[in-house]
């Protein structure tokens, strides 16, 4: 082993600290970068789960216009045949005709 003159300890310690401190910085910049692939994969499926919620929202919309479209028709239904108004009023809440579709 040598011997290192003062200069030459304080370079060497420095050194070290260097190598050191440059593993800490690449060790951090792989998180970082698995970090930003999970915020990647995180907005997709975000993305995708908001698409769905819409296709979602329109089919309710849909069922729903033809549910008030059926229910429009079968009270008139019942309104021609003379059906008195209280088993009118309880049909149609009673029925369900989203099933229907």
């Amino acid at each position: 082993m040598t011997i290192l003159r003062p200069k030459e300890r304080e370079t060497n310690t420095n050194w070290k600290d260097l190598k050191a401190n440059q593993k800490k910085i690449g060790t951090i910049q792989r998180d970082l970068e698995a970090n930003q692939r999970d915020i990647v994969a995180e907005q997709r499926d975000l993305i995708t789960n908001q698409r769905d919620f819409m296709v979602n929202q329109r089919e309710i919309v849909a069922k729903t216009f033809a549910t008030k479209k059926k229910s429009e028709y079968l009270r008139k239904k019942m309104q021609q045949r003379n059906y008195p108004r209280n088993m009118i009023r309880r049909s149609l809440l009673t029925s369900t005709y989203i099933d229907d579709y």
